[in-house]
């Protein structure tokens, strides 16, 4: 399973990346997206996340990440389970268990259950951090850096940020129709794109593709 790990993150994030690309997201005669087309859009993220298997979650895919902050969007790159690590939870969750007429042994006391149940933990990670990241990529492809970049970039828009910084919590904020203009793609950035949104009225976008994560 150690292997596993090392593609999960790679194969998890081409996936996404590539089925989010091939939906449509059509403009009007006058070069602007409307709420509908916009609605459909989002539908089909969130059909994708939930069709992309989570080794975690199968049930549900990775559809939590559209989600308020639960146990996978809460996955950061920096996590990253060791035998130790789970030693130590384990021993943490049979203390707060025990009494003192009844002591609850640990549910992983070896190492190599340890480290078993650590390539686990990680075979989850790096799959989440992957749809992630091959959302990210896509939406910013198909809505433009200019709608995304404050997420996904710092305040001064000199850097990307972490891809922790970020959920994919899709929801057009108004029926006002968009409009699509050309953007800058950047040649030294995964997050690169062709178009962006911006207001009718060259106010910034009504509708945001990204909200910021909840902190915890």
């Amino acid at each position: 399973m150690a292997d596993a790990c090392f593609t999960a993150r790679a194969t998890t994030r081409e996936h996404v990346a590539a089925s989010i690309k091939k939906l449509t997201l059509p403009t009007t005669d006058n070069g602007q997206y409307d709420h509908d087309a916009a609605t459909t859009f989002i539908a089909g993220i969130h059909r994708i996340l939930r069709e992309t298997y989570n080794p975690g979650d199968p049930g549900n895919g990775m559809f939590k990440l559209c989600a308020a902050a639960n146990e996978i969007a809460s996955i950061k790159a920096t996590s990253v389970a060791t035998a130790k690590s789970v030693l130590d939870d384990a021993k943490a969750v049979a203390a707060a268990a025990s009494t003192s007429s009844s002591i609850v042994p640990p549910a992983i006391d070896s190492r190599a259950d340890a480290q078993d149940e650590a390539d686990r933990i990680n075979l989850i990670n790096q799959a989440v951090i992957g749809a992630k990241e091959g959302a990210a990529e896509a939406i910013t492809a198909k809505v433009g850096s200019d709608v995304t970049d404050a997420v996904l970039k710092t305040a001064d828009g000199s850097d990307l940020r972490s891809i922790d910084s970020s959920k994919k919590s899709l929801q057009p904020s108004s029926k006002a129709p968009i409009a699509r203009t050309p953007a800058t793609s950047s040649p030294n950035s995964s997050m690169s794109s062709n178009s962006h949104l911006t207001s009718a009225k060259k106010s910034p976008p009504t509708w945001s593709s990204f909200a910021p994560k909840q902190a915890g």
